[in-house]
């Protein structure tokens, strides 16, 4: 025991140094990955809006709204939100008391200029045929006061015959004026009669080809969306009872302020939901700036207004309409999701228990990650 304690102690500072193993830790490879990629996704998230393209929008469809022209209550619905329609396709059955009270006093109102019109007929047509009579009666009462006027000159009948021939004739040109006048009248009357008479049978077509039965048909082929309105439900004039969605559909999208980038028609641009990704371009920058819908809109900050913009994109990836989508400049950090999704698609799960061959699986991904970071780095930078 002596001989050992008074043995001689190596020197920490002569020890020769061991050389470390060269193989690499997959937890170090992993640690330092997350730190990268949490670098990277600050710096996006605080300058990448200022430098590149990042506006939130709205996918959506043109849209066409089936609204009550009158006050009407909903008796039956031949759709269901998402169904397929054609143009002309029945939609809804409504009743309205209030269309079915102006008929019926039209139809009344008409009802009567009918009568009165065949009354003026009737009464012209009388009034036409005694004309000729009058105007023959004037006639023969003419001839007569100037036969007995000649007759009187000489003596040969007495005063009051040639009294009475003239009251005779007086009475044939009166009858004359008097049935010309009625005609004129009476055609007068007619013209006034058929006037309003027309505007009532217009008014009346129309009506009954607006409210067709109560029934309403789609005036566009489209996809119902999810306003419908169900039985029972009482509009009011000018109601929105459903909606029709037409078109292709694009992306209404709000350029935000105080960017340092610009934006042009035929922008390319890349539109995604945080998972999926589909190209598109700018279709037209609108000269108005329209309010924020509320998704958009910061509690803590007054009401927005921002320009906005339509963005057409085609591609593998669909988004229903009304999701809330942002659209980014290609080669943007908004990518990376998707590529990160075709990059864990692309590999193979180990079995179970093979634990060393999932820590290299993790280490194959991380440096695939790491590529693309830097594929969209040099992108951004260009």
């Amino acid at each position: 025991m002596i001989r050992r304690s008074l043995a001689p102690k190596a020197r920490p500072d002569l020890l020769v140094n061991q050389a470390r193993s060269a193989r690499r830790s997959p937890l170090r490879i992993i640690y330092l990955g997350l730190v990268v990629g949490l670098a990277f996704y600050l710096s996006v998230i605080v300058v990448g809006p200022f430098v590149t393209l990042q506006s939130g929008g709205i996918v959506t469809t043109e849209r066409f709204t089936v609204a009550s022209a009158y006050a009407s209550r909903v008796a039956r619905v031949h759709v269901a939100p998402g169904d397929e329609v054609r143009a002309g396709a029945p939609l809804l059955n409504v009743e309205s008391p209030e269309v079915l009270d102006t008929a019926a006093k039209l139809s009344a109102q008409k009802s009567s200029l009918d009568d009165r019109l065949l009354q003026t007929k009737a009464r012209l047509t009388t009034v036409a045929r005694l004309l000729p009579i009058a105007r023959e009666r004037k006639a023969r009462a003419r001839s007569t006061a100037a036969q007995i006027g000649g007759l009187e000159t000489k003596g040969l009948i007495p005063l009051s015959t040639r009294t009475q021939t003239i009251r005779e004739l007086y009475e044939a040109e009166r009858e004359e004026a008097t049935l010309e006048g009625e005609v004129a009248a009476l055609e007068d009357q007619l013209r006034g009669l058929r006037e309003p008479l027309a505007r009532i049978e217009a008014a009346l077509e129309q009506l009954h080809r607006a409210y067709a039965d109560g029934l309403i048909r789609s005036p566009v082929a489209g996809i119902v969306s999810a306003k419908v309105s169900s039985p029972g439900f009482v509009a009011r004039s000018g109601d929105a009872m459903l909606e029709i969605l037409h078109g292709a559909p694009f992306v209404l999208a709000y350029l935000p302020t105080g960017r340092l980038y610009d934006v042009a028609p035929d922008m390319p641009v890349v539109v995604t939901d945080g998972v999926n990704t589909a190209r598109g371009r700018i279709e037209r920058i609108e000269n108005v700036a329209d309010t924020l819908p509320p998704e958009f809109q910061n509690a803590f900050k007054p009401s927005e207004r921002q320009q906005v913009m339509r963005i057409a994109y085609a591609g593998p990836e669909t988004f229903p309409v009304s999701t809330k989508v942002t659209v980014l400049s290609p080669g943007s950090a908004g990518e990376l999701p998707t590529r990160m999704k075709h990059a864990l698609a692309s590999l193979q799960m180990p079995p179970d228990g093979e634990w060393l061959a999932a820590a290299r699986m993790v280490d194959e991904f991380l440096k695939m990650l790491w590529r693309e970071i830097g594929e969209l780095s040099a992108i951004n930078i260009r």
